[in-house]
């Protein structure tokens, strides 16, 4: 038995070694009479695979095509000849007019504007708006009462800057509480209207502060006929201060 598997083995190493002979052979074979792809030189046939360029000098013209050397500018149209071969541009300037009339002048040259409908030039393409005319009108169309909310509150800013009063931040959720606490209705009649004041109790122009305590919501009505008079003042039907006449004692007469 022992005599027989080694046998049998020996003559299958044998088998193996014969099959593989005989393909180094046929390699061997199929590889003569082979050519250089570029320069057309006889390959000396390898021991390993199947080679197609005779040098590393062959290979590298065969991979790396040169790119055909550019004339001319591709923006202003001036001569390269001070520049590599593979440049488009004769400097930066020139690129990068190129790359923000590619990326963005061609996408938005003819954006018309969001609101009016007008065509914007190039120079303001990446805008929304062609004025601020017209961001002021969109915004106003989004929210109407937000705006006039944001005007009445700056122009109370602006009236406090200019009398030199003291002003405390003020921000919508105090504005809330304090609607709220009305009922969202006026301070002074009961009445509730479709929007509503920031009145000041004591005027600013008198010496009042500019914040949330001197601060309740009031019809148009009423806030318009109070003006820059104290709440006592309104109701006794007093003028205001600026149309009192001086008395005698002021004047000294």
């Amino acid at each position: 038995m022992l005599a027989l598997y080694c046998s049998v083995a020996c003559q299958v190493d044998t088998n193996n070694q014969a099959q593989a002979e005989r393909r180094r052979v046929q390699r061997v074979e199929t590889k003569q009479g082979r050519e250089c792809a570029v320069c057309g030189r006889a390959l000396e046939a390898g021991a390993h695979g199947l080679r197609k360029y005779c040098s590393h000098g062959c290979w590298y013209r065969a991979n790396n095509t040169p790119v055909p050397r550019s004339q001319a500018c591709g923006w202003c149209g001036s001569h390269l000849s001070h520049r590599r071969a593979t440049a488009k541009y004769c400097g930066q300037e020139c690129y990068l007019k190129a790359q923000y009339k590619r990326k963005v002048g061609t996408a938005l040259r003819s954006r018309p504007c969001t609101q009016c409908g007008a065509r914007m030039p190039l120079s303001t393409a990446h805008r929304m708006f062609c004025s601020s005319r017209c961001s002021r009108r969109a915004y106003f169309e989004a929210d109407p009462e937000r705006a006039r909310a944001a005007k009445r509150r700056g122009n109370h800013q602006r009236r406090a800057m200019l009398a030199a009063a003291r002003r405390h931040l003020v921000t919508t959720r105090d504005l809330v509480r304090l609607w709220g606490r009305y009922a969202n209705a006026c301070a002074y009649c009961g009445e509730s209207p479709a929007s509503l004041h920031q009145e000041h109790v004591l005027p600013i122009s008198r010496g009042g502060a500019d914040g949330i305590g001197n601060l309740v919501p009031a019809c148009a009505d009423c806030n318009l006929a109070k003006g820059d008079r104290t709440v006592m003042e309104w109701r006794l039907g007093k003028k205001a201060p600026r149309y009192r006449k001086p008395s005698a004692a002021r004047t000294g007469l």
